[in-house]
């Protein structure tokens, strides 16, 4: 069975736990960005904000033979592993396509 690690939210929701902004700099980030609900192994969830860059790719993907996760928030790219609310990397502003 594939355990489900996050889901895209078509916006923050309006009831339930404060969500996490999720930026470069690490600073509060209160407009809505890029949504995204991770699951944790222990069977809690959490809702992260990212915040976005400047272009239209947004995405998110399974790295392989890892826990974590690339989210692309319009051109930002974040390392998330979905049982931490901190990114672990944090890199790029402008991306606008994958290969």
């Amino acid at each position: 069975m594939i355990e489900k690690k996050f889901e895209r939210l078509n916006s923050l929701p309006p009831y339930g736990p404060m969500y996490t902004s999720i930026t470069e700099s690490g600073e509060e980030y209160f407009s809505e960005g890029f949504v995204v609900r991770f699951f944790k192994e222990d069977g809690t969830n959490w809702v992260a904000n990212f915040q976005p860059g400047w272009t239209d790719l947004t995405d998110v993907m399974i790295l392989q033979e890892s826990h974590n996760l690339l989210v692309i928030a319009n051109g930002i790219c974040y390392i998330m592993n979905p049982n931490l609310t901190q990114p672990i990397a944090v890199f790029g502003v402008n991306y606008k396509a994958i290969f």
